[in-house]
């Protein structure tokens, strides 16, 4: 016969056991019960729609879709894969979500910003993905431009400013500054050209 005793430690360390279990995997049962209802909000759709597509949910994400696509919608799969949403713009019934996308393909990784853009279709708010993906050159150049200004004013601050440098001196730094943006802007546009459409008719101002 099993003492009160001994009845209460197995009675506790089922518990604990079953806490244990719960607490393992709370975040993953959360995640995937999170999707079952998906309130009428451009962020919580944006949110669920990546949190769908890159767990290879295709029926699902689908559903965020404000025009249905063929084929598979992001191509590959990694557990790891990640999209992390920041700040919403809105514009009229439009909203545009800073979106930073890390996918890992064939040992790569890869970090895509780009905007998750969300409309809506009949009162229902739906994510537009071909202008999403189209969004990713302007969230890209937005990223880099913001990088270079940053940088560029910390500089200012804290080595120009302390330089002791003339007025001429400054002035000769920012044409330099200047010639410098026009040659990478003019191989930049070389670039995108050859990588998007390298036999179409568009002229090249340099």
């Amino acid at each position: 016969m099993i003492s009160k005793k001994r009845k209460a430690a197995i009675f506790y360390s089922a518990v604990t056991i079953i806490s244990g279990v719960t607490f393992a995997f709370h975040e993953d049962i959360s995640s995937k019960l999170d999707v079952l209802y998906t309130p009428n909000d451009p962020m919580a759709v944006a949110n669920d729609f990546w949190l769908t597509v890159l767990e290879k949910d295709e029926a699902r994400a689908h559903d965020f879709l404000l025009k249905p696509e063929k084929g598979e919608l992001i191509p590959g799969y990694n557990k790891l894969d990640r999209a992390d949403l920041s700040k919403i713009h809105q514009d009229n019934n439009v909203y545009f979500i800073e979106t930073s996308v890390r996918l890992l393909r064939n040992s790569r990784q890869f970090n895509i910003p780009m905007y998750t853009i969300v409309a809506s279709e009949s009162g229902e708010f739906k994510v537009d993905l071909n202008a999403s993906l189209a969004s990713v050159s302007d969230a890209a150049l937005k990223q880099s431009i913001d990088y270079y200004m940053s940088s560029l004013e910390g500089a200012q601050s804290v080595f120009v400013d302390k330089s002791n440098m003339g007025s001429d001196q400054k002035t000769e730094l920012l044409k330099l500054n200047f010639m410098m943006i026009d040659e990478m802007t003019c191989d930049m546009k070389m670039k995108l050209k050859q990588e998007i459409s390298p036999d179409g008719d568009v002229p090249l101002k340099c």
